[in-house]
């Protein structure tokens, strides 16, 4: 399961701690041990107009990130950063990065399932 905010989030963690319980309980009852993924929400890109985004531009993404961490950890989740990744992307909009940057998310998230054991 992979389990992730975007830009359309309000970033709030206690909204994210719920919605992350309710998809553990979900999967809790499935008797199976499914693994877990938190893919955190990507940096607001250089070429983002600041009035578009949240006041506090990309401090409030590495905020979220930085709290939900430790709750994901403590959820059992593996957990995925997109915050570098995107940093320094350069977009026409500021948010949709490419082909490039989703290439290498995608790659990510390969590398995230080859790592996992079969059953």
């Amino acid at each position: 399961m992979i389990f992730s905010f975007g830009h359309g989030s309000a970033f709030d963690t206690g909204i994210a701690t719920r919605s992350m319980d309710e998809w553990i309980t979900l999967a809790t009852g499935a008797e199976r041990n499914l693994p877990m993924l938190f893919l955190s929400p990507p940096a607001f890109g250089l070429d983002k107009e600041p009035n578009s985004a949240p006041k506090e531009g990309n401090h409030v993404v590495w905020n979220f990130h930085t709290e939900m961490a430790p709750v994901a950890r403590e959820k059992h989740f593996d957990i995925l950063s997109m915050y570098n990744l995107t940093l320094q992307a350069s977009s026409v909009d500021g948010e949709r990065f490419g082909e490039e940057v989703a290439l290498v998310q995608a790659m990510m998230v390969v590398n995230w399932l080859s790592r996992l054991e079969t059953s």
